[in-house]
């Protein structure tokens, strides 16, 4: 566990609206688009074809429970992930150094990834009725915990 997720697990844990919450609580199945064309340009498939992808397992970071106003209990399960982590990154201009390259495909590849993990927990949330959300160091900061 992460020093941002335990610190939203201090903040839950200490919030009397919470009915329950719980880490990494179930596994959704996504397909990793950098391992996919990693391994269909290995085996000499075709990359683009998605009959050739394998699922992949995603934990999203946090499950809670918290109680409203109403009486109704509101789920949501939640992501944290570093900004850059969650927005694509900007291309480097032409004659960057090459680890800026690098650090651009590391970013880039993160970001695919992610958005990809996210948009299987959002379909598995809509099927479920519960909600799902990304965490950033920018929603940290206005909760105080940074």
């Amino acid at each position: 566990m992460s020093e941002w997720e335990l610190k939203v697990m201090d903040l839950l844990d200490r919030s009397d609206k919470v009915v329950r919450c719980a880490s990494e609580p179930i596994a959704i199945e996504y397909k990793n688009p950098v391992k996919n064309m990693e391994y269909c340009i290995k085996n000499n498939l075709d990359w683009k074809n998605p009959i050739y992808w394998k699922t992949a397992l995603y934990y999203p970071d946090l499950w809670i429970e918290l109680k409203q106003d109403d009486g109704s209990v509101r789920k949501i399960f939640i992501e944290i992930k570093p900004l850059n982590q969650s927005i694509a990154p900007k291309i480097p201009p032409p004659g960057s150094k090459v680890q800026t390259y690098k650090t651009y495909n590391k970013l880039a590849m993160d970001f695919l990834v992610n958005q990809q993990k996210w948009a299987a927990a959002k379909q598995f949330c809509e099927a479920r009725g519960t909600e799902f959300m990304v965490m950033t160091e920018v929603t940290l900061k206005k909760l105080g915990l940074l």
